[in-house]
């Protein structure tokens, strides 16, 4: 069995893997942004890629939202524009599927997919969004854990653990390289070190 990582598993996909993965035998590490929130999973227990030791697989939570993201990274952090919901979080599904392929480039020992849930009934999603919520996060315990020769793959963008197309610039290299960059501008930490 393996050790997983979960950020985001205090409710939603996150706390469903983080459950299967449990009852799969795995040893899972459940991440919670304050302590309110880690009071929600306290029952469950028994920034951070460049941190931890490498890992034998990455599984970044995307959304098919991130087609409508722009690739500008002028104003990554949204200090500048008017606030816009919608914008901002294709944005960030587009940054995460992108860090997914350069972790996948630059870490060929590393098995880096990302994953679209779907449009799930999650707190986020609400109670009438129509996708499963189940396969959602089934993707992501089978790409994080599973033995299948089709989990065992890197660069992968997937949906109800069938691969799909990506936005352009998802696989351009400029643009992982120019994003890896402005990550590290912001905080100070390369998650490249041979790009130092």
């Amino acid at each position: 069995m393996s050790r997983i990582f979960i950020t985001g598993s205090t409710d939603g996909l996150g706390l469903a893997a983080a459950r299967t993965l449990m009852k799969e035998g795995h040893d899972v590490v459940l991440h919670a942004r304050s302590r309110e929130r880690a009071s929600a999973i306290a029952e469950t227990s028994a920034l951070l890629t460049a941190w931890i030791t490498r890992p034998d697989r990455l599984v970044y939570l995307s959304s098919g939202m991130h087609r409508s993201g722009s690739s500008a990274l002028d104003d990554i952090d949204w200090k500048k524009r008017p606030w816009n919901a919608s914008q901002a979080y294709s944005e960030s599904k587009l940054y995460i599927a992108t860090l997914a392929a350069s972790v996948a480039r630059h870490w060929p020992d590393v098995l880096s997919n990302a994953v679209d849930p779907g449009w799930v009934p999650t707190k986020m999603g609400g109670a009438g969004a129509p996708d499963d919520l189940e396969m959602g996060h089934l993707t992501q315990t089978w790409l994080a854990a599973s033995d299948d020769g089709a989990a065992k793959v890197s660069g992968g963008y997937w949906y109800h653990r069938q691969r799909r197309e990506v936005a352009a610039e998802v696989g351009d290299i400029g643009f992982q390289d120019t994003l890896v960059d402005t990550l590290a501008g912001l905080t100070g930490v390369h998650l490249f070190a041979e790009r130092r």
